[in-house]
């Protein structure tokens, strides 16, 4: 199946108004045929700008990344194996 790739591109004010109109109580479906969105990108918009928390230190996922991020790389860059790293492997034999 292939992928249809529109180009659109919509700004951040009106992602986040289809977002809250979708915790308000409408559909997914509803809020897809209104704007012309399909259901896919406005799920992966809800993803993206639901808080995660309670209060005031709630935050997006996409806020979580950015602090996680360079605690993730340089995890990556501890563990990362050599090319002369050799596997040991015990015989039982």
């Amino acid at each position: 199946m292939e992928r249809k790739n529109t180009g659109k591109k919509y700004n951040n004010e009106f992602k986040k108004t289809i977002v809250d109109r979708y915790h308000s109580g409408n559909s997914v479906k509803e809020l897809s045929g209104e704007y012309g969105v399909s259901e896919v990108t406005i799920y992966k918009w809800v993803k993206e700008f639901t808080p995660i928390g309670l209060g005031e230190e709630s935050m997006t996922p996409k806020e979580l990344a950015a602090i996680i991020s360079p605690f993730k790389w340089s995890y990556q860059i501890a563990n990362r194996k050599t090319k002369n790293s050799r596997k040991k492997y015990i015989s039982f034999t």
